[in-house]
This record gives C-alpha cells, structure tokens and sequence, in this order.
C-alpha cells in the first residue's frame, strides 16, 4: 500500500508543476522535454544499478515504444488542458481515465468485475457526461479533455501490460525505454522552438523525477494488488489530493454539475474498488 500512495503523491504534484509552468508561459514542448531529459537519466542510472539478467524480446521493445507515444502526447495534453480548464478539472479527466485499464485489464487478463465493480463503471462513464453539460442542459464535449482522458489512460495500461508480460528485474530498463522514446518524440517538436529558458531544465527535474516514480511505484502496486484495486485507488487517491490543493494554493472552483460528476466519479471509483 505504501508504493501506492507514495505513486498518488507523485501523480498528483505533477498537475501542480505543470500549473506553475503555465503561469510562467514556459515553452511547453521543452518542458516535456526537459521532464524527459531527466526522467531518462534517472532511469539509465537505475538500470545501471541494477542491470537486466539478459535482454528482453522484441515485443517488449515495442511496447515500450507505444508507451512512450502515448506518454508524449497525454504529457502535452496535461499541460494544455491545465492552463485552459485549471488543474481541478484536467485532474479529474485524467483521474477518471483509470477506467480504461480497468476496463482493459478485466478484458484482456480476465479480471471480471464484481456487481459493485460494474456498477462503478457506469457511474463514472455517467459522470464524464455530466462533466460535459452546460446549465441548459446540452452537451459540450471538451475534446482536449477527453483526448487526455483517452492517451492518458492508455498510456496507464501499458504499465499494466508490463507488468503482467515481463519480470520485474526488467522495470529500470521498461521505464528508461519508455521515457527515451517519448523524448525523441519530444525533442522532435521542441528543436524548432528555438533555445529553452534556462529555468525549464530547472523545472524538468521536478517533473522528470515525479513522473519518473510515479510509473516506478504504480507498477510495484501492480505487482502487490489486483489492478481493480490499484488503478481505482491511485485514480480517486490522486483526484482528491489535486482538489485539496487547487482549493487551497489556487483557489479554483468548479461549476455545480462539475462538483456532481467529481462527487459521482468518487462513488464510482469506490464501486470499482469493492
């Protein structure tokens, strides 16, 4: 359970730095990158510690490719979504996107639900659409938001894919393999922003270590706790430390229906974890 929290915290300060980057009006492809950078370095000096006894197969390459795709563009995602909708709401799609692995992992690794389980499910795709309604009642899809629920997610369920695929000497050299990848996405887009401020790289390894263990101490819960458990505790463990702290440093507030669907998403989360 410790490994859990600790990856709760991680996640959750993530939302945080990413706001104060947006205040600054730091380039956000260096940002990414420069999270990479770090998140990269401190992965080859794990794997150096403890080096893999032989070397993985193809598919583990190549899943780690996937991963590191998807971690890039739900990276980008977080940043935009944070300086236009705040880091409440963006927390809450991103939170609310463990419905994905445990959709996934109930699918593919045959982990079925229990009643309360399925019942949690419909109660957080319920809540995504109340999130998304206006006062007059239409729906306005927030299509950042849900693009960051999906990536998000995704990128999520390849740690769960990991895990359940490879042995657990191999996580320094999964996750060096997955930060390389989305750095070489990253630096793609970021070469053409001209040269970084200095105080990016300063901001990098902030993120680049949370981010880093984030992944790091999830996939240790994996391995301790069913991911019908884990992924729904990570998911509300970390909504509701973004929430303190957006109503406490920020001052944010959200709207009526989006305090329903955050409320209904926890009820929901709660089910999945029964």
């Amino acid at each position: 359970m410790g490994a859990l929290i600790i990856a709760m915290f991680c996640s959750a300060s993530l939302a945080f730095f990413f706001k104060e980057t947006e205040k600054r009006n730091l380039n956000r492809y260096w940002v990414t990158s420069a999270n990479y950078v770090v998140a990269t370095g401190v992965g080859i000096w794990m794997v150096i510690q403890s080096p893999p006894d032989q070397l993985p197969p193809v598919s583990f390459f190549a899943m780690a490719g996937i991963a590191g795709y998807l971690f890039f563009e739900s990276f980008l995602l977080y940043q935009k979504n944070v300086r236009k909708f705040g880091a409440s709401l963006t927390g809450f799609y991103g939170k609310l996107g463990i419905l994905l692995p445990v959709i996934l992992s109930l699918a593919v690794f045959q982990e079925w639900p229990t009643r309360f389980q399925s019942v949690g499910i419909a109660l957080a795709i319920l809540a995504i659409g109340i999130a998304n309604r206006t006062g007059k009642g239409k729906f306005e899809w927030a299509v950042p938001l849900l693009l960051f629920f999906l990536f998000n997610g995704m990128a999520e369920f390849m740690n769960k894919g990991f895990e359940a695929s490879f042995s657990l000497s191999l996580r320094p050299l999964w996750l060096t393999s997955v930060f390389g990848i989305a750095l070489i996405f990253s630096l793609g887009k970021s070469l053409s922003q001209g040269k970084p401020a200095r105080s990016i790289w300063a901001w990098g390894v902030g993120i680049g270590v949370t981010n880093l263990f984030s992944s790091f101490f999830l996939i240790q819960a994996l391995v301790q706790l069913p991911a019908a458990v884990v992924f729904p505790s990570f998911g509300v463990g970390s909504m509701l430390l973004i929430y303190l702290g957006s109503a406490g440093f920020y001052r944010e507030k959200l709207t009526r229906m989006q305090w329903q669907a955050a409320g209904l998403s926890l009820i929901a989360i709660y089910l999945m974890n029964q």
